[in-house]
């Protein structure tokens, strides 16, 4: 949005300029107006309209990811499309690495890929020096492996339609930038397709939520999520099983649950949230496969119901929407464990 408010002040000084142009050139009273001129002037207000259109249709955050996410893919399919070399399912990005952390990071990874059945035998491995240049070129179903370090990520680009995420050894972490939208994983998964995220720390910065899944099915194992307005959130017909992972330090909830998702926790923690998760019942389904901690949170689960009901029913509802209830427990949560708020999702 900076951008775009940058480019309207630089069209609006330019109509300035070119008013004050016509204005001097008619102060004679024989002098007439040039036709080229007026014309000039009216490209400058229609541009000008155009950026003011854009600017306030990006005040509203769905709108804004919309744009931002077809920006991505326009810019990856023409980064893809002009990589000329031989494409690779595996690629690793590390930069300036100590040579023994580099061989102890990367002799893990053919053990790490046998987990994933979609990634061939024969697979072609390419090394790059940074995230972005990886998923500039990156397709459908790769595989990007990061080494241990700190990696900006500006835009997802194909990997958001399916694809793996992979830390090789400890302290991986990828950030978020002001460029990469309302969301640093926004992930539309192709049929067929699902997506992995596997020992990495998540880092958004200020307002962003770490990882929006419209559909499909995604796998989260031995992952962080620190800080953001939301750890995950789930919407439409998308699964998710989560292992050994932590949501911590969110502004809103660590989880967002809707629309029938169904989602699965294995030893997953949720710490200093304001809220650890907010659930619809509309369809929505939690298994609790091992023990779940919420800890130091404002609240534990909030459900959201469009119905008024009493709270026995709300009680045997909950129980339904959550599977193993006794996996489920709670430490130093400041106000309710589970509630029911009756509004409409």
């Amino acid at each position: 949005m900076e951008n775009i408010k940058g480019k309207a002040g630089k069209i609006a000084m330019k109509i300035l300029e070119q008013e004050r142009h016509i204005r001097l050139a008619t102060e004679s009273p024989d002098s007439e107006i040039d036709q080229n001129d007026l014309v000039d002037l009216m490209k400058l207000n229609k541009q000008l309209d155009i950026m003011k259109t854009r600017y306030n249709a990006l005040i509203d955050p769905m709108l804004r990811e919309l744009s931002t996410q077809e920006e991505h893919l326009e810019r990856s399919y023409i980064l893809s499309s002009s990589f000329c070399e031989e494409p690779s399912n595996i690629i690793v990005v590390a930069s300036s690495v100590p040579l023994d952390k580099f061989a102890q990071s990367i002799v893990r990874l053919p053990e790490l890929l046998k987990e994933f059945s979609q990634v061939p035998d024969l697979s072609r491995v390419k090394t790059l020096p940074s995230l972005q240049m990886a998923l500039d070129i990156a397709h459908v179903g790769d595989v990007v492996a990061l080494l241990p370090g700190s990696h900006v990520l500006k835009c997802l680009g194909s990997l958001g339609r399916g694809g793996t995420l992979l830390g090789l050894g400890e302290n991986v972490e990828i950030v978020g930038c002001h460029e990469t939208g309302d969301v640093l994983l926004d992930l539309n998964l192709e049929e067929n397709q699902q997506f992995i995220l596997q020992s990495l720390l998540l880092k958004p910065i200020e307002g962003q939520t770490s990882v929006f899944l419209h559909n499909g099915k995604m796998l989260v194992k031995d992952c962080v999520f620190q800080e953001g307005l939301i750890g995950l959130s789930f919407l439409g017909e998308s699964e998710c099983k989560m292992t050994n992972s932590t949501v911590t330090s969110q502004e809103k909830f660590g989880i967002s649950v809707k629309d029938g998702s169904h989602i699965m926790l294995d030893g997953v923690q949720f710490k200093d949230c304001n809220e650890a998760a907010m659930l619809g019942f509309d369809g929505m389904k939690i298994f609790i496969e091992s023990s779940t901690q919420v800890e130091n949170c404002e609240a534990g689960l909030m459900f959201v119901s469009s119905c008024q009901s009493s709270s026995t029913e709300d009680l045997d509802l909950s129980e339904r929407c959550i599977a193993n209830f006794k996996n489920l427990h709670f430490k130093n949560v400041k106000k309710n464990c589970i509630s029911i708020s009756e509004i409409s999702l």
